[in-house]
């Protein structure tokens, strides 16, 4: 063969195809340039002749390669870069589309092996690397898993009609014999729901011979209401007699007129509650299993990179929670956290409200229709300012009155308790007068306790104040209870009420509960009036599930 030097000649030769003439299979084609040993008119028949089957990639001086990438364990596509020395080198830019995070003024471009703590397999034959790399060295996206269904059963509604009853009687000293039967009547169709509520008692006194008075009864009308609701926002609409929305700081009130609110039971699924979120980082693709106070809770995978586990856990109060994590190495990693699960707070961005306009119901369960004359306007509203803190407001107005008061709820780090607060003022015919309360309750699944207090200074005055009685001046509460496997649960608590013009009322209790086999629970409760023993009592309780249903 006749070779004549040229200065620089780039022949592109497809190794593929090279590579089928010498009947050895290869992936990816070659771009190889030849320097001074390429003629012009080679024929293809010399090319045959080329010795492919002891082609070495270190042999080459420089080489372009497209591989293909696994990164952490995930495949991350074709990537170009240039081998040469023995050495993998890439383009700055190539290896941030990656997602390497290199430091300033690194030059270009870039030895792979000078990048500390990384570890290469490149394979030439099948024209594949893989690479390992410190999370510090990458910047991967947050890989979120919510464990909650996020399935929307379609709600359906089919017209009908139905009757609820529940029947009592009872049978007291002086022979006094009394029955009753609370019903209700609903109908419903796409529409809404219609309900109507009544409450039905007969009363009759007999002597020692038998003899005695006729049955006397009467039927009186509870509530009757109209209501349609709307499933995707979570919004009741309900006209005719309802309950006022009522915070842990205000009293509900009983009305004819509409109300419209969040109504969560339309989504029984969702979870209202922070979900506690556990954070971790996977150098490799791996196996995670969550578990809380031992139990497990979840079980999945997460590529490599950081990974947050958003779960609603099984549990009330202070609890710790394990994340056991495996990689494709089968090496285990076990994460660590404690945590508190808040019933009380909202999920952040989350909001709880409602809106009643009508007037007072009175002499309820006495008189079926019985209504005030002044107009009565009420709102509620509650909202989710982080997983941490979740604010309160409340407003009510009627004739000559006006009351409003903001409140909120506190959860100290991940197992202190719950802190909750509350101011209210009022305005009622020239009197004010305002209303306070303090919460603070921690507990897990062994021991808890509970402090509160509210109290009143001045002529505090609500809507509910217009038809009854006036709140109380001051009302304390401290509670304590221990749980144990052998023994049952054993409880201890002290109250204090004090009200306008009336004795104070002062008592402690003592309970204990205990269940027995699957089918029997036994309970005690004894109370102390700590004012005046007269009116001491202590029961003893026993319940037992039958069985076949």
């Amino acid at each position: 063969m006749e070779l004549r030097r040229h200065k620089t000649l780039r022949w592109t030769i497809p190794l593929a195809k090279a590579f089928l003439m010498q009947s050895m299979w290869i992936s990816v084609s070659y771009a190889v340039e030849l320097t001074d040993i390429v003629s012009a008119n080679i024929a293809d028949t010399e090319l045959a002749k080329l010795d492919l089957n002891n082609y070495n990639a270190s042999n080459v001086d420089d080489l372009d390669l497209y591989l293909d990438v696994t990164l952490n364990g995930a495949s991350a596509g074709l990537s170009h870069f240039n081998y040469r020395e023995g050495q993998l080198w890439a383009n700055a830019s190539t290896l941030q589309e990656l997602g390497f995070i290199l430091p300033p003024g690194i030059s270009d471009p870039v030895q792979l092996h000078s990048l500390t703590g990384i570890k290469i397999n490149y394979d030439p034959r099948r024209q594949t690397v893989s690479i390992i790399a410190p999370l510090s060295m990458l910047n991967l996206a947050t890989t979120v898993l919510n464990t909650n269904s996020s399935k929307r059963p379609q709600p359906t509604a089919s017209p009908g009609i139905l009757l609820n009853y529940n029947l009592y009687g009872t049978q007291a000293e002086h022979n006094a014999t009394s029955l009753s039967a609370y019903t209700e009547l609903r109908a419903f169709n796409a529409l809404g729901v219609l309900s109507s509520t009544a409450l039905t008692t007969e009363n009759r006194l007999t002597d020692n011979t038998g003899n005695g008075n006729d049955w006397q009864g009467r039927t009186v009308r509870l509530d009757t209401s109209w209501s349609t609701s709307f499933t995707d926002r979570m919004i009741t609409v309900r006209a005719g007699d309802m309950l006022t929305s009522a915070l842990s700081w205000t009293r509900s009130t009983r009305l004819g007129g509409l109300q419209i609110g969040t109504n969560f039971d339309l989504q029984p699924y969702r979870t209202t509650t922070p979900l506690p979120s556990f954070f971790g980082s996977a150098t490799l693709p791996s196996a995670v299993d969550l578990y809380v106070n031992g139990l497990k809770q979840y079980s999945g995978e997460v590529p490599a990179g950081p990974f947050e586990i958003n779960t609603a856990p099984s549990f009330s109060g202070a609890g710790t929670a394990q994340l056991v994590l495996t990689d494709a190495l089968g090496q285990n990693t076990t994460l660590n956290f404690s945590l508190y699960d808040a019933h009380r707070l909202l999920q952040s961005g989350l909001a709880d409200w409602s809106v009643e306009l009508g007037v007072v119901r009175e002499n309820y369960g006495i008189t079926s229709f019985d209504y005030g004359n002044d107009i009565a306007a009420s709102g509620t509203w509650r909202y989710g300012v982080n997983n941490h803190f979740s604010a309160e407001a409340h407003a009510e107005v009627t004739n000559g009155l006006s009351n409003a008061g903001v409140g909120g709820t506190w959860l100290l780090g991940s197992a202190g308790g719950i802190v909750f607060a509350s101011l209210a003022g009022s305005e009622n015919q020239g009197q004010n007068g305002t209303q306070y309360s303090a919460n603070y309750s921690w507990n897990n699944n062994r021991f808890n306790i509970g402090l509160n207090t509210l109290g009143t200074h001045g002529d505090y005055r609500d809507v509910a104040t217009q038809y009854g009685t006036a709140p109380a001046n001051r009302s304390e509460q401290i509670s304590t209870g221990y749980s144990t496997q052998s023994l049952g649960n054993f409880g201890l608590s002290y109250n204090k009420v004090a009200y306008s013009q009336q004795e104070t009322t002062q008592f402690a209790s003592v309970y204990w509960a205990k269940s027995v086999g699957q089918r029997l629970s036994l309970n005690f409760n004894y109370n102390q009036d700590l004012n005046n023993s007269a009116n001491n009592s202590a029961s003893l309780g026993a319940s037992l599930s039958l069985d076949r249903n």
